[in-house]
């Protein structure tokens, strides 16, 4: 069973050696996507929920859920 790892196993050697950027570029790209998808309208959402509170002034009616 050893053997026939060992066949599957890609062959690499110094003229095939990939480049630090090839290898970690899924996880850049992973890492970009989350950002673009998760983070940046978080942060848009919470920026616009601290200009709305600070807008408040006494005696403005409020409407909570």
């Amino acid at each position: 069973m050893l053997n026939t790892l060992l066949l599957i196993a890609p062959q690499e050697g110094p003229a095939g050696a990939a480049s630090p950027l090839f290898t970690f570029l899924p996880l850049i790209l992973v890492f970009v996507v989350f950002w673009l998808f998760i983070i940046r309208p978080q942060r848009k959402r919470d920026t616009e929920r601290k200009n709305m509170i600070a807008a408040v002034k006494k005696g403005d009616k409020i409407l909570t859920i």
